[in-house]
């Protein structure tokens, strides 16, 4: 069986913006994919009507793949390797994260809304759906993390809140907006490393649904929120420690 190969998100766009990879690409054997995630990440930065035209062709023209979480922890694995044999720059982790979280989200039925500084922002039909994306997130950057010669410099902190919420159109962008949006960020912020913090009726369902293990909520509490009147009842969610 052939090789598949991958291209990085950037490595993608400097080639068709400059061509400057051209050589080391025909140097290649095996078989060239896309990734759904890269395409994904070019269509959110596809403002004109010119930029739609292209991708619509490079999908059309070049067959994509979806990464699995396995392919992303090996790439943390390489990413580990090259930091220590060629002093690879640690900052090249943030977008692998990125990766990790949008393949994930993707799989579990969200969207990835937009990227703030280190944080993402998605979106999903259901917030059950939110909670076990989130979950699989958990699992899945643990396992990375503890692989990782960076690991006590990395963390993840995790809120997902339901309900009705703004949607406008940005530079042809979707965004939301409303207290929805800002709750979900709240709850994010009462999280500790490795954690997910919800609202407890959303992990009492989960729980109930068989969605979510009883021993991952580890504290329910009443939390004080910035711009909410009233304590608000939240459930702590965090993997055990042996998880992986």
């Amino acid at each position: 069986m052939s090789d598949i190969i991958i291209f990085d998100t950037s490595v993608l766009v400097d080639h068709l913006r400059t061509g400057r990879y051209r050589h080391r690409i025909d140097q290649i054997e095996g078989l060239l994919r896309n990734s759904s995630v890269v395409l994904a990440e070019l269509w959110r930065g596809a403002i004109t009507r010119a930029d739609r035209e292209f991708l619509r062709a490079f999908e059309k023209n070049h067959p994509s793949l979806t990464p699995t979480q396995a392919n992303w922890i090996q790439s943390g694995h390489i990413l580990a390797r090259l930091r220590t044999e060629r002093n690879y720059d640690a900052g090249k982790l943030r977008d692998l994260h990125f990766d990790v979280l949008i393949a994930l989200l993707e799989k579990n039925k969200g969207t990835l809304v937009k990227t703030i500084g280190d944080a993402v922002m998605a979106v999903f039909a259901d917030d059950m759906d939110g909670l076990v994306a989130s979950v699989a997130i958990l699992h899945a950057f643990e396992r990375f993390r503890r692989e990782h010669p960076d690991r006590e410099r990395t963390h993840i902190k995790l809120g997902v809140f339901g309900g009705p919420c703004y949607v406008v159109t940005a530079n042809g962008i979707l965004d939301y907006f409303g207290q929805t949006v800002n709750l979900s960020a709240r709850l994010q912020g009462e999280a500790k490393s490795g954690e997910l913090v919800v609202v407890e009726a959303l992990a009492d369902r989960a729980v109930a649904e068989k969605a979510l293990p009883e021993a991952f909520v580890v504290e329910r509490y009443d939390a004080r929120l910035k711009g909410v009147d009233g304590a608000m009842r939240v459930a702590r969610i965090r993997l055990p420690a042996r998880d992986g």
